[in-house]
């Protein structure tokens, strides 16, 4: 039987469910407003021409009882004088909207914004099931303007709550102004409210600028904004970040020519040790230690002081302050440099109890640890005493121990290995344009090789061992190895006691057994 064609619209005293589907028999019709949501239903149902009125009508299912269910998230359909629209109500203080009923198209594409019933119940369950991973004590945050985020929690939560890093990363009122300005159209947009359509749509606004942006700085904004969902994710605000993994929108600048140093290394050293050189124990070893062995500032002082190991002359950098979340060892040859930390260990009262920072925070702060504004006079100095270029950074002496180290022969997969550097940022930044084509050629074919893998990843292990090494290595350690751990743990002693194993190798079976 066909439905009846119902007036275009009624008003709400009028609205009788049972009357209105009569024409759908069919229709399963549970109280005066429930029924089962199919397209040719809803098409049948009026708008109400009450200015400011509107009828609420649930969904039931006969195949479904989470639908029924009381104090569980239901899907509503709202009708009004124009438009019907689906609604998710999960308690009495907490509901969302999915979006306008729209019948459904024989190409299966909708407008944005645009469900058919079928499509509404899908997102329906995706929505409930982003909700449960949301504390209901937080989900106001999800009605908070971006605005009103950024101003009054943001900071707060910066300095409580720690970053995907596993540390505390307090935000400026710097960024907050930078981020205030640079999405100023979306200010007033609901967090919830963002999706992954904006990171284009906020390319587009910067792009058409009076006052041109670059795209390094386009990255910065968009950073900056990702940072903060990311962080609303982590309070448990928002399910998931929807902006998130559209950095490829905002390639950077061409790379600027690496800055180097020619100084003799021990020289600068020496001098970063002398008495009169300004800047406290902490500093002058974190300036070293850049010089020395090419790593990351952050990830010298981040590092604790049992991974400063004097006997062994070497600084292990554990995979939760690696930039590429992987663990190395790097070597370091200097007397000086070791006598200089031995003392300082000494007067600082350290051990070698694991957690204990090297580099602790004297002072009341956000961070446990010391941070880049310490060791700034130290620096400073450095620069002037060797007439360093004012463009040049401390972060350049990372760069001078990469060149250095290629100048002097040092292969260029095991210079990945002790800077962390992958192979193709050494071949970009650190191997001379002058060096022929055909030798750049030799080393692009060895470092793309599986060759070149091999050696990267050689071990001293047995086969029975060498895959799980491996995925060590890769950062896809296997979850469930206990069977297979208790079939070498005693090949792994065995070798131990012949000597026959390096040191990541041991801090791996330290960490796994």
């Amino acid at each position: 039987m066909a439905p009846k064609n119902p007036a275009t619209s009624i008003r709400k005293e009028e609205f009788d469910l049972k009357t209105l589907l009569q024409g759908h028999p069919a229709a399963i019709i549970k109280g005066k407003f429930s029924f089962t949501f199919k397209d040719q239903y809803i098409d049948s149902l009026p708008f109400i021409n009450d200015k400011n009125k509107c009828v609420e009508l649930t969904h039931y299912s006969s195949d479904d009882e989470k639908y029924n269910e009381k104090n569980k998230p239901r899907l509503k359909l709202r009708i009004g004088n124009s438009v019907k629209t689906f609604y998710i109500v999960y308690d009495k203080n907490r509901r969302q909207k999915i979006g306008n009923w729209m019948t459904r198209t024989k190409s299966g594409h909708y407008p944005k914004g645009f469900f058919s019933v079928t499509q509404a119940k899908e997102e329906f369950k995706r929505l409930v099931s982003d909700a449960e991973k949301i504390n209901p004590e937080k989900w106001k945050y999800q009605s908070f303007t971006l605005r009103t985020y950024l101003l009054e929690h943001y900071k707060n939560d910066r300095e409580n709550k720690s970053n995907k890093r596993n540390s505390l990363s307090p935000v400026t009122d710097k960024t907050i102004r930078e981020i205030s300005s640079a999405f100023e159209p979306w200010l007033d947009l609901k967090l919830s409210e963002f999706n992954e359509d904006h990171p284009v749509i906020f390319k587009k606004y910067w792009q058409n600028k009076e006052t041109p942006i670059t795209s390094e700085t386009m990255r910065k904004y968009y950073s900056l904004l990702n940072s903060l969902f990311n962080m609303c994710v982590t309070c448990t605000y928002l399910p998931k970040n929807k902006i998130d993994r559209h950095i490829f929108l905002f390639p950077r600048n061409p790379k600027r020519p690496v800055t180097t140093y020619t100084d003799p290394t021990n020289e600068v050293v020496e001098f970063i040790f002398d008495e009169d050189t300004p800047g406290g124990g902490d500093s002058k070893i974190i300036v070293a230690t850049m010089f020395l062995c090419g790593a990351r500032n952050s990830e010298i002082y981040r590092n604790t002081s049992n991974n400063f190991n004097i006997n062994d002359r070497t600084i292990r950098i554990p995979e939760h302050i690696s930039k590429n979340k992987a663990a190395r060892i790097v070597a370091i040859e200097s007397d000086s440099y070791w006598n200089y930390v031995a003392k300082y260990k000494t007067l600082k009262s350290l051990s070698d109890r694991e957690g204990e920072l090297m580099f602790p925070c004297c002072r009341e702060a956000k961070a446990p640890h010391v941070t880049s504004s310490l060791y700034q006079k130290t620096w400073q100095a450095v620069k002037k005493e060797f007439n360093f270029p004012k463009i040049g950074r401390l972060y350049d002496a990372r760069h001078t121990f990469a060149k250095k180290a290629l100048e002097s022969g040092v292969p260029i997969q095991d210079l990945s290995k002790i800077t962390g550097h992958s192979l193709e940022t050494l071949m970009n930044y650190y191997i001379d344009n002058n060096i022929s084509q055909a030798t750049r050629e030799k080393l692009r074919s060895a470092t793309n090789s599986n060759a070149a893998i091999k050696v990267q990843q050689e071990t001293n292990f047995p086969p029975s061992v060498n895959s799980l090494y491996e995925s060590y290595v890769r950062r896809c350690i296997k979850k469930n190895i206990k069977d297979e751990l208790s079939t070498f743990v005693q090949e792994m002693k065995d070798l131990g006691d012949q000597n026959q194993l390096n040191a990541e190798q041991i801090f791996w079976l330290k960490e796994m057994l």
